[in-house]
């Protein structure tokens, strides 16, 4: 089993409830999983600037507001404690870019993906790669992991699916739109609407041609056809990024020697 951790996603998702125990909080979590189900393997996504998702789409993460310097703080201080494999950054590319290559280099194991990460739904591989969302801790003191897999996704939008399979995560988000991240989708174009139409014609081009749309909602799916090539490259992880690993933890316990 390989686990692959999102760095940002994981001690963000702490610092929330955590404040300055977020990276140590975030720690113990991985260091539970590791104890409990011994993957062979442990491996750090970290982001850098992506400027060509930008440059195709000049709205995308512009609503961003700039990290706290705290959460910076424990960032850092996760990756410091990092004890595991490597933490790997991607040329010009983002977490999720080196997760995704990290799945296709590792494309004949067991993967486990640590991240809330909506956009890593796409990287699930019935029976091989799996998402989880969180490793909590219970009454009686062990953690146990909330997964989500290809099965979940598979299941209707009410339960918290997406009603499809993983390889239609990159229309379906292209459909519903992404707020966080600033992705425009299709106005009135909701995920009950589009989930059961991808479920059965695969495509956003085959539910226009053979779909039953309503007048509102047909025209309001064309109007997205114009952009809907740039907003797939943008969606779609690159899961042949180049890696390089990140050097700051090294640098600070070549300091402390």
């Amino acid at each position: 089993m390989i686990l692959l951790v999102d760095v940002s996603s994981t001690v963000h998702a702490d610092y929330m409830t955590q404040g300055e125990n977020a990276a140590e909080t975030s720690l113990n979590r991985i260091r539970d999983f590791v104890q409990r189900f011994s993957p062979d393997s442990v491996f750090g996504a970290a982001d850098t600037s992506c400027q060509w998702r930008k440059d195709l789409l000049p709205s995308y993460k512009a609503n961003r507001k700039p990290k706290d310097e705290e959460l910076k703080v424990q960032i850092q201080a996760f990756k410091d404690g990092f004890d595991w494999g490597p933490i790997e950054v991607g040329v010009d590319s983002e977490a999720d870019d080196v997760i995704a290559t990290q799945c296709y280099l590792h494309s004949t194991d067991q993967v486990v993906i640590f991240s809330r990460d909506k956009d890593m739904r796409q990287l699930l591989v019935k029976g091989r790669v799996v998402l989880m969302r969180t490793f909590n801790s219970q009454q009686l003191g062990r953690r146990h992991p909330v997964w989500y897999s290809a099965d979940d996704l598979a299941k209707p939008v009410d339960q918290k699916g997406w009603g499809i399979e993983p390889a239609q995560c990159v229309d379906f988000q292209a459909v519903t739109g992404d707020a966080a991240d600033c992705v425009p989708g299709a106005n009135g174009v909701g995920p009950k609407t589009i989930s059961p139409l991808l479920a059965r014609y695969k495509t956003i081009e085959n539910v226009l041609a053979y779909g039953h749309l309503s007048v509102s909602k047909k025209k309001n799916l064309e109007a997205i056809m114009p952009n809907l090539e740039a907003v797939r490259k943008v969606l779609t992880l690159n899961s042949r990024c180049q890696l390089r690993t990140d050097r700051a933890k090294e640098t600070v316990v070549s300091m402390k020697t």
